[in-house]
């Protein structure tokens, strides 16, 4: 994988799988079927590196795939390369530079926090401003959790 150009990333259960992330480590330009949705979409520009291509013309015709694949110029696949190179430390936790853990942190700030914390203080009868003094995290949260939190209050 490692010296390949193109990794061809089948859907599993979901399109969001482990084989994306793999490719994606091993530097291999992702080439996926049909749509993909991908975590951090709003943060990360997946468009820039990642080639899709359409399901339906692969299971009429799977060589089109190839002939698409073949059909993209050098320059491009040395663009595609350099984004994602650049993107890689986006959505890889494992990487020294790694923006996957913030990135996480604040779809979860985006996404999650407004809508449990509203739930929480219903719950417990808490009011806006009593919310935070009353909200104990469990300690297995950790840092991330008191990231969250700091960056949904903030």
């Amino acid at each position: 994988m490692a010296s390949a150009t193109f990794c061809l990333v089948p859907a599993g259960d979901s399109y969001v799988s482990g084989r994306f992330y793999t490719v994606i480590a091993a530097g291999c330009l992702p080439v996926v079927l049909g749509p993909h949705p991908q975590a951090y979409s709003g943060r990360v520009d997946f468009a820039s590196f990642v080639v899709h291509l359409s399901d339906r013309a692969f299971l009429r015709d799977p060589m089109s795939a190839v002939r698409a694949l073949r059909a993209i110029s050098a320059d491009e696949i040395a663009r595609r390369k350099a984004a994602l190179t650049l993107h890689r430390a986006d959505v890889l936790y494992d990487l020294r530079d790694s923006r996957a853990g913030d990135h996480f942190l604040a779809e979860v700030a985006e996404h999650c926090l407004p809508n449990l914390l509203p739930e929480l203080a219903a719950e417990n009868g808490w009011n806006r401003t009593a919310l935070p003094a009353a909200l104990r995290l469990p300690a297995s949260c950790g840092r991330a959790a008191a990231i969250a939190w700091k960056l949904a209050t903030s």
